[in-house]
């Protein structure tokens, strides 16, 4: 199969360029613009809502780098990567800085382009360019000079339909994984919330007084929550940046109020707290995600938007857990949509808990632990299924796009592809 740069197969009177330097602030009824952040990897603009505009006055400053329909955008700054065809909804509209606009030739399919940029065989030129980097981030440059597959139009046609009808089927069966595993997840949230509560109790039970908690059994208690944890910041929360984590790289965690990857936000060579395998609480502090609660284990240090929850003494943190997801989620309920959400220490210091008797706390953590392990022991597999198809399917678009896979023929027959049905067949689709 001939190659060629990507430079030469774009339209001559669009080349490749990055949009917006300053947007300005955001202008009712101007023209939109792409951000990174608005993109998904593959099915472009995840929320219309959420695209911004600038005047006309600054989109005419910019308006090399206008896109028009069928246009391709790929993320340039650290999130490299993500690709999407503009909508005719977006026709006319910008780029940001951290995009760029590739426009196909006559000679290149728009389509068969886009499956070429999300491959591995484009991705690997680009990680190439940039080895070893500090800031990681694709340039005009690299991108500019990616290698591209060509075969004739009508085979990039080919191509370009077989990945999308490929691609559906193998992200429709992760999608029914992926709802499998979050309804494992939610009727076990669901059990250790009622277990946590008492709900689940056969025991007499009484008001507790509490608009959250409702009645709870007789044996329990209403108490501080501080009676039983106190809350802590991270010991040196402003020094543990990305670019700290970038610098001093390690196999200790970073936790933040980020959402993203787990609340790490890097690791690190060093470590302020070590809680073993009985762990901690740990609680996001801002934004939208406020007062979201996990359970952390082992060694961390701590940056902004985050603390962590001690216990006073040995108690089940399990059981305490999802009683605290419980009274957390209503509390974040009664913050208004306009506020910026903010959870404080002196804020987790005025709620109040139910206590069981401590064997009886014992004996609840014990089998939320148990539904948890089973929980598990079907997710994990589950999981791992997922990893591969996504495997498979990465090796699929490079493997099309490359004419490893001869697709004519298949186009032809309508054979399926055999690798993809024994895939299939052993997830139990």
């Amino acid at each position: 199969m001939r190659f060629d740069k990507l430079k030469r197969l774009v339209d001559p009177a669009r080349p490749i360029t990055y949009g917006i330097v300053q947007a300005g602030p955001e202008f009712e009824g101007g023209i939109p613009y792409i951000r990174p952040a608005d993109m998904m990897d593959e099915t472009g603009v995840k929320d219309f809502g959420s695209i911004k505009h600038t005047s006309p006055e600054i989109a005419q400053q910019y308006r090399r780098s206008a896109v028009k329909t069928g246009d391709l955008i790929i993320s340039i700054g650290p999130s490299f990567g993500k690709v999407m065809e503009v909508p005719a909804e977006l026709d006319g509209a910008n780029l940001t800085q951290g995009t760029a606009r590739v426009a196909p030739g006559r000679n290149l399919h728009a389509r068969f382009a886009f499956w070429c940029l999300r491959s591995h065989h484009c991705y690997s030129q680009w990680e190439a360019s940039i080895g070893g980097a500090t800031f990681r981030a694709l340039n005009l440059g690299p991108l500019s000079e990616t290698r591209i597959p060509l075969p004739d139009l009508a085979t990039q046609r080919q191509i370009a339909d077989f990945l999308d009808r490929e691609t559906a089927r193998i992200d429709l069966l992760i999608e029914k994984k992926r709802r499998l595993v979050a309804l494992l997840g939610e009727k076990y949230e669901a059990t250790a919330a009622q277990l946590s509560t008492g709900e689940r109790s056969q025991e007499d039970k009484f008001d507790s007084g509490i608009d959250w908690l409702g009645s709870i059994p007789k044996s329990w208690s209403i108490e501080k929550l501080s009676w039983h944890f106190y809350a802590a910041k991270g010991k040196d929360a402003q020094k543990y940046t990305k670019e700290y984590c970038g610098a001093n790289e390690g196999e200790f965690p970073v936790y933040s109020g980020q959402t993203a990857n787990e609340g790490v936000m890097g690791r690190i060579d060093t470590y302020d707290y070590d809680f073993g395998e009985t762990g901690v609480l740990f609680a996001t502090t801002v934004g939208a995600k406020a007062m979201d609660l996990r359970h952390l284990q082992g060694k961390f240090s701590l940056s902004q938007n985050c603390m962590i929850i001690i216990p006073r003494q040995q108690i089940p943190l399990k059981f305490y857990l999802y009683q605290m997801r419980v009274l957390f989620r209503k509390e974040r309920q009664l913050i208004p949509d306009h506020m910026q959400a903010s959870f404080r220490v002196e804020d987790l210091y005025r709620y109040r808990i139910a206590v069981p008797p401590p064997d009886l706390a014992s004996e609840i953590g014990a089998k939320i632990e148990k539904a948890e392990a089973a929980l598990k022991a079907v997710v994990e597999p589950v999981n791992a299924s997922i990893d591969r198809l996504k495997e498979y399917r990465s090796a699929l678009i490079t493997a099309a796009v490359t004419g490893q896979i001869d697709v004519t023929t298949y186009a032809k027959s309508g054979t399926p592809d055999r690798r993809l049905d024994a895939i299939q067949e052993e997830m139990g689709a």
